[in-house]
């Protein structure tokens, strides 16, 4: 069993160097975050399985993109 760990690609909380709980639910990915998570993704050649994710909308849109890349 290969296990891989993948952090969210980089979110708008990130770049407005904004930390809080409070408002964690409603950062998303910036275009530059979806950029890098892709340019990642291809450098990965492996059958997946499974994906485990937070519930938080930029991990959930990151995973999304592991979906597309590895459809099977």
């Amino acid at each position: 069993m290969n296990l891989i760990f993948m952090r969210h690609g980089e979110a708008t909380d990130n770049v407005r160097e904004i930390i809080s709980d409070k408002e964690i639910y409603w950062f998303t990915l910036t275009d530059e975050g979806k950029k890098v998570v892709l340019e990642t993704l291809e450098n990965l050649n492996l059958n997946i399985d499974k994906i485990y994710v937070s519930p938080l909308p930029r991990t959930i849109q990151t995973a999304s993109l592991v979906c597309e890349k590895f459809k099977n």
